[in-house]
């Protein structure tokens, strides 16, 4: 199965968002787990507040230990997301800077996918990649990712393809290729 594609710099963008919010976790589902820990952590800390006496410590952050605490806690949590937001600035101007054709990246770019590999072919460069060194096969939003040893990856927008039917079809044999090659070889086939 074969598609053309040309990657533009919004497309090699998306990939790399994407990779950001996986590397860093910030998929909903941890969005949800982090926003139940804040409000736990907050409820405690008001618990905590309370009991040492209401509000009375907050000019005295100097004298209160759970003050220096709560203080620390609030400006790591602001350093890490500025730190995360500060990253992923860098990351697009960097990428909106790339040369628009003829690189390795962006241009046109043809991928087969078969028995082997994910066989991809640019102006500059001809490549398999073996369905082992594959981490990731899945779709986000308008995008097919084919993820390759955790940091790059074949991105096949779905603009690409002759309709939605098409891009499925690639998407699933993609899928059954890549989970035959790296299935162990006790597994049995019908186990999945």
């Amino acid at each position: 199965m074969e598609v053309v594609v040309n990657i533009t710099r919004e497309d090699y963008w998306k990939f790399n968002a994407w990779f950001i919010r996986h590397l860093t976790g910030t998929t909903k589902k941890h969005w949800i787990f982090r926003f139940v820990w804040a409000l736990l952590l907050l409820v405690a800390a008001g618990v905590l507040t309370l009991l040492h006496g209401g509000l009375g410590w907050i000019p005295e952050l100097g004298r209160s230990g759970l003050g220096l605490v709560l203080l620390a806690a609030f400006g790591l949590l602001g350093l890490a997301w500025a730190f995360k937001t500060y990253i992923t600035i860098q990351g697009k101007r960097l990428i909106m800077r790339l040369p628009a054709e003829n690189s390795l990246v962006l241009g046109e770019h043809r991928i087969r996918i078969d028995e082997e590999g994910i066989h991809e072919e640019s102006a500059v460069s001809t490549e398999l990649h073996r369905w082992r060194s594959v981490t990731e096969v899945l779709r986000d939003g308008d995008y097919i990712f084919l993820v390759i040893d955790n940091v790059m990856g074949a991105i096949l927008p779905l603009r690409a393809f002759a309709s939605p039917a098409a891009a499925e079809e690639f998407l699933g044999k993609s899928t059954v290729l890549w989970k035959t090659a790296t299935r162990s070889p006790g597994d049995s086939p019908g186990a999945e």
